[in-house]
């Protein structure tokens, strides 16, 4: 159950968010970007050895990037970048 103070939150963030934006057009451009991002990558190993141990520990820090930021710096609405939207 939502309180109170979180549906008015809630209806604030997403009153924020513009109407071009489509969720599922990000996520479309991410998983692209990402899977176009490894086919380079595997398309320049010549003759790989220990290399292909690196992809899960690569992916595994990517992950905790990609959440980090996410939790710290793009769903937080700071205080410098509100005044920035104002000018």
């Amino acid at each position: 159950m939502m309180t109170e103070r979180q549906r008015k939150f809630r209806e604030q963030y997403l009153a924020q968010i513009s109407p071009l934006y489509n969720g599922l057009v990000h996520i479309g451009v991410m998983c692209t970007a990402g899977i176009a991002a490894i086919w380079w990558c595997v398309s320049r190993m010549h003759n790989p050895t220990w290399e292909w141990l690196l992809i899960l520990p690569v992916a595994i820090a990517g992950n905790f990037g990609e959440w980090a930021m996410h939790k710290h710096i793009m769903h937080r609405l700071a205080r410098h970048i509100r005044r920035a939207r104002h000018l």
